[in-house]
């Protein structure tokens, strides 16, 4: 545990040897996400990545875990996308982010006005 606390210090990757399935499945989804976030990976690179990691080719295919895995991150990917577009047209300034939604059962509790 400490080598690779140690190793997620320096920034380095950690190496992995002799990993279970399940783990080299994780390991894939980590991949694929840093190369589905990037804007310079076109289309296809995207696809050959997914294919070369053996994820399933949508995100609808593969086990419950699997399918929930990528709808979450289908929906950050959309989010980014919208955040990048927002941030070309100059209403979000660069480094800040999407403002998160507020809570709706929160909304409905907490009121704006004082009752007395």
């Amino acid at each position: 545990v400490t080598k690779i606390q140690e190793a997620a210090k320096a920034g380095k990757p950690i190496e992995v040897r002799h990993a279970t399935r399940h783990a080299k499945k994780l390991l894939a989804m980590e991949n694929w996400m840093k190369v589905a976030q990037s804007s310079r990976a076109s289309k296809y690179t995207k696809q050959a990545m997914r294919k070369r990691l053996g994820l399933p080719p949508a995100r609808n295919i593969g086990s419950k875990a699997t399918k929930l895995a990528m709808k979450m991150l289908d929906r950050r990917l959309a989010s980014i996308k919208h955040m990048r577009f927002l941030q070309s047209r100059g209403i979000l300034k660069k480094g800040h982010g999407i403002p998160k939604m507020p809570d709706a059962m929160v909304e409905q509790t907490e009121t704006q006005t004082v009752s007395t």
